[in-house]
């Protein structure tokens, strides 16, 4: 099995949330753990935006070791863009 994780996982695997952790330890041993480009762009721009700068740096640099990243094709991120563009217009 392919975990694909989000943002919102991987900062809460990084705040040691211990249902998370178990979760991706147990993952770790026998499936496919990965995140995107885009999640790694989110985590590096949270880092920055922090009071807490490089322990944030190298909490994500430790976790994103135990990780395969996976690029976002083009055509996936414009799909993405309409369809949330189409939403977001519905919306309104």
């Amino acid at each position: 099995m392919i975990w694909l994780l989000d943002t919102n996982i991987v900062i809460h695997a990084l705040n040691g949330v211990p249902t998370v952790r178990d979760r991706l330890n147990a993952a770790a041993d026998s499936d496919r753990t990965v995140t995107s480009t885009i999640v790694v762009a989110e985590l590096v721009y949270g880092a920055e935006c922090s009071t807490r700068r490089e322990e944030n740096r190298q909490g994500i640099q430790q976790k994103l070791s135990q990780i395969e990243v996976v690029p976002v094709p083009p055509p996936s991120l414009t799909a993405s863009g309409w369809s949330r563009h189409s939403s977001d217009r519905e919306e309104d």
